[in-house]
């Protein structure tokens, strides 16, 4: 059985007993798709040594990189914008180096919502901080419940159509920020209609990232399935 590690997200609790601890989170969805794909979960914590960081790196056999809060723009040269969201900079300077070290180990990663965005900076790439602030053909934080959204045309070259082998794929939309300027090596694998980045991979090495959350559709979506498996079983 495969060990797949689970990133994790932070939050701060609101509870009156408990205002203002923070906990680490992980959805329970993200750990049935890897059950559901053959693999053990392992649980990273969101912000770790560097040491830490390595020994994970070694004892998992691949990575699902999830989705969480907005990652602080100065870690990709840029100065937040007025729609940007809440994030956390303690968290994102660790996870994007924990990302980095996923990306060189050559594991196979699945990089998920601001997984994948952690990706695209990690090689140098930007993001789109307020994606209505742009354009507003397709509200693409349309739905927290998970519900298919819109579509999603994959790129034949792309890692993505070689796994899936389907030109369309039907997706859900719980995001307002997405990948700007692509990052070093990287290929887009699939776009909504509005043009906006739903995947990205990168050529010769198992790491595919997907912007909607394959998780949450894994009983009902075969495809989705897939993609776990392609972790679990790569």
């Amino acid at each position: 059985m495969k060990k797949i590690g689970i990133t994790t997200s932070q939050i701060i609790m609101m509870d009156p007993s408990l205002c203002g601890y923070k906990k680490m989170n992980v959805t329970t969805t993200y750990v049935h798709a890897v059950q559901k794909a053959g693999g053990l979960p392992i649980i990273i914590p969101c912000i770790c040594s560097e040491e830490e960081m390595k020994q994970y790196i070694e004892l998992c056999d691949g990575f699902v990189l999830i989705g969480g809060m907005d990652i602080a723009p100065v870690l990709y040269g840029e100065m937040p914008h007025a729609k940007c969201g809440a994030y956390d900079y303690d968290v994102d300077v660790s996870q994007l180096a924990f990302t980095k070290l996923a990306i060189e180990s050559k594991k196979p990663s699945l990089a998920i919502c601001r997984g994948m965005q952690l990706v695209n900076i990690a090689l140098g790439g930007t993001l789109i901080q307020d994606i209505p602030s742009l354009s507003q053909e397709i509200n693409h934080a349309f739905d927290y419940d998970g519900n298919i959204v819109h579509t999603a045309s994959l790129d034949k070259d792309g890692g993505l159509y070689k796994l899936l082998q389907t030109d369309t794929i039907a997706i859900n939309s719980l995001h307002h920020q997405a990948v700007g300027k692509l990052g070093q090596g990287l290929h887009i694998d699939a776009k909504a209609p509005d043009g906006i980045i739903e995947a990205i991979s990168l050529p010769d090495q198992p790491l595919l990232g997907v912007q909607w959350h394959p998780e949450m559709m894994v009983d009902t979506d075969p495809l989705m399935a897939k993609l776990f498996r392609w972790v679990t079983e790569h």
